[in-house]
């Protein structure tokens, strides 16, 4: 019986030695990041940002200035990360730190994939998830397709989505042909619909082209075959709405597509 309640006595002792080392621990950490919080060492001399392309450096060194000089042990990552992310552009945030004295920001940004046209005539720039992004020189170089919906402005709104079903379908195209590796992404300019059916202008051919919504990948394919193999004549219409069957109608002028019926046409069928 004497042995077994020392046993037990024995065993409380250690747990409570471990409890007293995890305290001595935890005190010496804490004075130890408070001291070292307080030297100049420690002071954040550089701020390194890395992953933008389109993004001017300068305006995200700008969003930096803040934060130089701060103790690295006291910069808020938080409010940091939150101050890139007032850009539309800028996707995801991630900061390290690099002791004695750096951080390191690595950004992802949203890149644009369609210009969307608003009913003033205004563009703007989307990504592949929908969301307006801002406008700049800077972005200057970015040679996009256009969406012609014509959609009002007051929809469309920086830094948010938008939603339309129209561009959600011209997204399941545009997605189709990149995973069937079509050779035809580069050489379309605009999207647009003409009531209920969707349209492509084609500015190798320089024709515009009709889809259906079955088979969009084979009705491409037949439409590059022919356009590789034999041509259209420019201003052209393509029609790939009747299976093995490709209607092109030949215009006499370029007419506005979406304000105008066709007129003075020629049509005949090619088989494919």
């Amino acid at each position: 019986m004497t042995k077994s309640i020392k046993k037990v006595r024995g065993k409380s002792r250690y747990y409570i030695y471990w409890i007293l080392a995890v305290g001595i621990l935890f005190t010496c950490s804490y004075k130890a990041i408070n001291y070292l919080s307080k030297m100049d060492f420690f002071l954040v001399k550089d701020i390194h940002i890395r992953g933008n392309i389109l993004v001017n450096h300068d305006q995200l060194h700008t969003l930096t200035l803040p934060f130089q000089g701060t103790n690295i042990f006291e910069v808020d990552i938080s409010s940091l990360i939150q101050q890139f992310q007032t850009i539309s552009r800028i996707k995801s945030v991630k900061v390290m730190r690099i002791l004695p004295s750096k951080l390191i920001v690595t950004v992802k940004e949203r890149t644009g994939v369609f210009y969307l046209k608003d009913n003033s005539g205004e563009f703007h720039p989307i990504d592949r998830e929908r969301y307006i992004l801002d406008k700049a020189d800077w972005y200057l170089k970015e040679d996009l397709p256009l969406i012609s919906l014509n959609i009002p402005k007051e929809r469309i709104v920086v830094g948010q989505k938008i939603e339309d079903l129209k561009i959600d379908y011209i997204f399941e195209v545009f997605d189709i042909m990149t995973r069937s590796n079509l050779d035809i992404l580069d050489d379309i300019s605009e999207f647009y619909f003409i009531q209920n059916d969707l349209y492509f202008i084609d500015m190798k051919s320089g024709s515009r082209v009709i889809l259906s919504t079955d088979d969009i990948a084979q009705q491409i394919n037949r439409f590059i075959f022919l356009r590789n193999n034999q041509g259209f004549n420019r201003n052209s219409t393509i029609d790939l709405r009747f299976g093995s069957q490709i209607i092109v109608t030949k215009l006499d002028y370029w007419i506005d597509a979406q304000k105008t019926e066709l007129a003075n046409t020629k049509v005949y069928f090619k088989e494919v």
